[in-house]
């Protein structure tokens, strides 16, 4: 009885492990996709810091908040991945024209 509680315990701790590591790529990869984007359409330099991201369930993407440390400017994106962390798409949620003119 006392092996199959410390066994159990041990598929438990390695599946959260590995359930954490692979939520953490992803993560990398919307941060580092969201970062090329933003850098590309709106001519920002890769200065960036993440200021928040979250997954959601039901659509299965992730929506992730960056700012621009230089320039203080906030971008708000939507990115589909793919299971092995490839790029599906990203939807630019941006509430405001950031350059105007």
């Amino acid at each position: 009885m006392k092996n199959i509680v410390i066994v159990t315990l041990c598929v438990v701790i390695v599946l959260s492990i590995w359930i954490y590591n692979n939520n953490r790529k992803k993560e990398v990869a919307v941060f580092d996709y969201s970062m090329g984007y933003i850098a590309t359409k709106y001519n920002e330099d890769k200065n960036f810091r993440n200021v928040g991201i979250r997954y959601d369930y039901n659509r299965g993407n992730y929506f992730i908040i960056l700012q621009n440390d230089t320039s203080h400017k906030v971008y708000s994106l939507e990115v589909k991945l793919a299971d092995r962390h490839y790029l599906v798409h990203i939807e630019d949620n941006t509430l405001y024209d950031v350059y105007p003119d």
